[in-house]
């Protein structure tokens, strides 16, 4: 989950359908005294570029986004291709407008 300071209601839904099924919340931010830290898992923090010339912080985040995925991946990586298979299909069936089973 990537969130900042403010507790938006997406956000709390979220950490409240994790808590309800038991997942791991893993929260990257910069907002370390947020409320998303406290009710997170595990807490990344992902520092904002205020510098002119910097980075912007967008891609920090996708780069954190990045690394977990793979590490993931690589954990089980026959059940992650299975995976983008079915989301494959699935996208497919999103466009054509017909229901795969």
């Amino acid at each position: 989950m990537m969130a900042q300071k403010s507790a938006h209601r997406e956000g709390l839904t979220t950490l409240r359908e994790a808590r309800r099924l038991g997942i791991p919340v893993i929260l990257l931010t910069n907002a370390l005294d947020s409320r998303f830290s406290k009710d997170a898992s595990i807490v990344i923090h992902v520092p904002r570029g205020m510098k002119k010339g910097k980075r912007r912080y967008m891609v920090r985040y996708c780069c954190g986004l990045e690394m977990i995925v793979w590490s993931v991946a690589s954990a089980v990586p026959q059940r992650a291709v299975k995976t983008i298979k079915r989301i494959n299909d699935f996208h497919r069936g999103l466009k054509t407008g017909r229901k795969n089973g």
